[in-house]
């Protein structure tokens, strides 16, 4: 009977996890540049190059791809509801010149794109496929390295379902 449980419950958290991988460099999110017009009118446009921002772009869709392909067949359903945890590790291309010094030893990854820029433009990607808002995600350690030799870059992706709000978090709810 005990044994019965507990295969049910692991079935159950099994069913409340998505885990994928989206292949490629990642990108992070859009920037804003504002200002106002010679008239005193103000402007919102994306910032950087016509190329950077179409990278960003053909990031997003890959993401929202893999991210599909893999709720399909995990029978992963949208979270309408509820807390999500999301623990994400990107993989980046170390630079050119980067010597690695030892087989262990793993460095950081602190010239290239910025995390918090990498983990909103995942966030982002997700909302209305995975969850409905980003708001949702409440737990989870976003990880940035450098791609070892003969890894592809790339992003490691886990979602879990966290359950429903209850009342003491949200009174009135």
């Amino acid at each position: 009977m005990i044994e019965e449980a507990t295969a049910k419950q692991r079935t159950l958290e099994v069913a409340r996890m998505l885990r994928f991988f989206v292949p490629g460099e990642p990108q992070g999110r859009v920037h804003m540049t504002a200002g106002m017009t010679k008239d005193n009118r103000p402007y919102s446009r994306p910032s950087g190059s016509p190329a950077a921002l179409d990278a960003k772009a053909g990031w997003r869709a890959i993401v929202r791809e893999c991210a599909a392909r893999a709720m399909e067949e995990q029978g992963w359903v949208r979270a309408d509801r509820g807390a999500v945890e999301l623990s994400v590790t990107f993989v980046v291309r170390p630079p050119q010149n980067y010597q690695w010094r030892g087989p262990h030893r793993e460095p950081r990854c602190w010239h290239s794109l910025d995390r918090t820029n990498l983990l909103r433009a995942f966030e982002d990607a997700l909302n209305g496929l995975v969850w409905w808002d980003d708001r949702q995600v409440t737990e989870g350690p976003p990880v940035k390295r450098y791609a070892r030799p003969g890894e592809s870059p790339g992003a490691h992706v886990q979602v879990r379902a966290l359950g429903e709000w209850s009342g003491e978090i949200w009174p009135g709810r």
